[in-house]
């Protein structure tokens, strides 16, 4: 369920410097970074990054949401990360639509689909489970009743 405490845009777009580019090399394409937040990794790769108890990832929908179920699949190692570090919810910034999808961990946990397609198991929660605004817009906050 959501409530007022998650009102606000989070989900636009930073700059910021990857904490790991100087030694990765490159500026990971699927992340933006917040003064002050940390990094979330999966097999190895900064993948996301936790700030003021959300967990921040940046995609793009032709390449990274699933068709069957639709939704959006989370790394069950990065998940169980970010909620060892505090995290509470899930935002995910979809490059293609400029769509912030936000989902509450505890959402993710009860209603994902567990699955492994490749690239370890993972949880999908369907589309009906996100809230969705456009990422310049202020999150509007809606009450789910599930």
């Amino acid at each position: 369920m959501l409530n007022n405490e998650m009102a606000g845009g989070r989900c636009k777009r930073t700059t910021g410097q990857n904490p790991d580019a100087a030694e990765n090399g490159h500026q990971d394409q699927y992340t933006r970074w917040r003064p002050g937040s940390q990094a979330i990794r999966e097999r190895g790769r900064v993948i996301g990054e936790l700030h003021d108890l959300i967990f921040y990832k940046t995609l793009a929908a032709s390449r990274h949401m699933l068709r069957r179920p639709a939704g959006w699949a989370l790394g069950c190692d990065s998940l169980a990360q970010a909620e060892r570090a505090g995290a509470q919810h899930v935002e995910i910034l979809d490059t293609d639509t400029n769509r912030c999808y936000r989902a509450s961990i505890q959402q993710i946990r009860r209603y994902g689909i567990p699955m492994n397609r490749g690239f370890g198991p993972q949880l999908a929660l369907p589309l009906g489970y996100w809230t969705v605004a456009d990422a310049d817009a202020p999150l509007v906050v809606q009450e789910r009743l599930l």
